[in-house]
């Protein structure tokens, strides 16, 4: 474990951004696509279709473990996780991006 700044690496040319970023902004991300899809997949997408197609078993998705009047708002809000979830991951994505090409045009 270590203390301190968290100092970025400095990977070569043909680096890519996310090997480019720090390491806590690369968990950010990491973390956001995974929330993203659990959410939004078999949260949000399966119960979805379950409840359309009036077939529904209660395997592991959380909405349908919901009493009847909530798995609508709870199936909402998985889309809603999961969209800002990966909201949330592309914007890290760009706002690395972008730092990583002005500081390429500056030559630091």
């Amino acid at each position: 474990m270590q203390a301190g700044k968290e100092h970025r690496g400095q990977p070569g040319k043909n680096a890519s951004v996310i090997e480019a970023m720090p390491r806590s902004r690369r968990r950010l991300l990491n973390a956001s696509v995974v929330v993203g899809c659990i959410a939004l997949f078999p949260q949000a997408l399966v119960p979805t279709l379950m409840k359309a197609s009036g077939d529904v078993a209660q395997v592991w998705f959380l909405p349908l473990y919901m009493p009847a009047p909530w798995q609508w708002p709870t199936i909402a809000f998985m889309f809603l996780l999961g969209g800002a979830a990966f909201t949330l991951a592309w914007r890290v994505y760009v706002t690395e991006d972008r730092a990583r090409g002005r500081r390429r045009s500056t030559g630091a």
